[in-house]
């Protein structure tokens, strides 16, 4: 049965429900007031998009209704509509769809077979195609690596399924959560008023969450923006050292770190540097992102045309960093430290970071080298410890390695 309230709405019928204009609405933008810039009690103009806050006598929704005589408003909240200048709500099916683009909520049945319905093309108020979950996003001035981060992001179905359920974040106290929520059930929306979404809610939350390092028309870098947009997610959503998320369960691995530290000694008598051992020690530490390094640029030039040469490697090649015996050099002072890695447990969603860019005393260099990555079948075995599954009694046993130390971390480590 319907309460007093919609009962008495529903009776009275809005005259003007056919000039609502589907083409002209856009809820993806900040749901600030065009007139007040303020955000508080914001409405939609459903017949020209435009935001204008209350709905009460002398507001700017208000006014624009009577200058404009545009009558169908949108709260941006709870998504109520009202008609204006008189103020009475409407309750009619006809705006279910607009409602819904509002606000995207699926239910477990629907979540549960959006994998199967992935391949469905659909199309816009305005004919456009798009299949859910692969449209296209708009670059908001220089926005591009976000939108780059994001489509990675939503092909990893556990993240996904999560966010599809708005139960899981809308109630977070982050708000770079609560943006990429949204974003998420927009991107997998199957009934999109326009194929194209925008990270605009995201980006303004990252940006004042990061102090203005990610912001609308500043170009960034699209690995720091991933590295930062996980841990936002993981701790917004309650996730701390011991509390694992979503993130964690997806994205973190452990890798195993064995460190050789020598004192370099300088001696008189070879003008050289001798190194004394100091000992030996290998931490297991948490790690979400691996870092890939690239061969070194080849200095020469091709003899036929001129052009630079471009290393060309595979991607086990490049991952020979972690197959524990490729080591890897770093002098403190005067304590030469070489570390070698294994990875102990991968996570089930590897994440790769190829670090193309060095900074030099005078430009941005950029490595052109070439990774050639196979589409499937992709064997990971040799990087991987074989003793991973063992308990630590049993590795120390096999092994000739002093004993593992887990080291507590606050954020997932990230080897360089």
């Amino acid at each position: 049965a319907l309460s007093p309230r919609a009962a008495e709405s529903s009776e009275r019928a809005c005259p003007y429900l056919d000039t609502v204009n589907r083409r002209a609405l856009n809820f993806d933008f900040e749901k600030i007031c065009s007139v007040t810039l303020r955000d508080q009690n914001v409405f939609a103009c459903l017949v020209c998009g435009k935001f204008f806050q209350g709905r009460g006598h002398g507001t700017p929704a208000q006014t624009h209704s009577v200058t404009a005589e545009h009558f169908v408003f949108i709260n941006l909240v709870d998504g109520r509509v009202y008609c204006l200048p008189e103020g009475y709500e409407v309750v009619d099916s006809a705006l279910d769809d607009i409602k819904f683009n509002l606000r995207p909520k699926f239910k477990l049945s629907e979540v549960q077979s959006i994998a199967s319905q992935a391949a469905t093309r659909k199309r816009d108020v305005f004919g456009t195609q798009y299949v859910p979950g692969f449209g296209p996003m708009n670059d908001l001035s220089n926005s591009d690596f976000v939108n780059a981060v994001v489509q990675a992001l939503i092909r990893v179905d556990p993240l996904r399924d999560f966010f599809l359920m708005e139960e899981n974040s809308h109630r977070s106290k982050s708000a770079v959560v609560r943006s990429f929520g949204e974003l998420v059930r927009k991107l997998w929306n199957p009934r999109k008023l326009k194929a194209a979404v925008s990270a605009h809610d995201l980006l303004q939350a990252a940006g004042a969450a990061s102090d203005g390092r990610f912001r609308l028309g500043r170009q960034s870098d699209a690995a720091e923006f991933l590295k930062f947009l996980l841990n936002e997610l993981h701790t917004g959503l309650g996730g701390s050292r011991k509390r694992k998320t979503i993130i964690t369960a997806c994205f973190q691995g452990e890798i195993a770190v064995t460190t050789t530290r020598k004192r370099l000694v300088k001696s008189a008598v070879t003008e050289g540097e001798n190194a004394s051992k100091l000992g030996t020690s290998t931490a297991v530490v948490p790690a979400i992102v691996l870092a890939v390094d690239l061969p070194t640029a080849p200095i020469f030039k091709d003899t036929r045309t001129g052009q630079a040469l471009v290393a060309e490697v595979t991607l086990e090649d490049a991952l020979a960093k972690y197959s524990g015996e490729q080591i890897t050099d770093k002098v403190k002072g005067d304590v030469l430290e070489r570390l070698s890695y294994r990875i102990v447990r991968p996570p089930p969603f590897l994440i790769l970071h190829v670090n193309r860019f060095t900074r030099n005393n005078y430009h941005l260099e950029k490595n052109l080298a070439v990774i050639r990555v196979p589409v499937a079948g992709l064997d990971l075995s040799s990087f991987v410890d074989a003793q991973a599954g063992q308990t630590p009694a049993s590795t120390e046993a096999a092994t000739t390695e002093p004993p593992v130390k887990r080291r507590k971390t606050a954020q997932p480590a990230l080897p360089q």
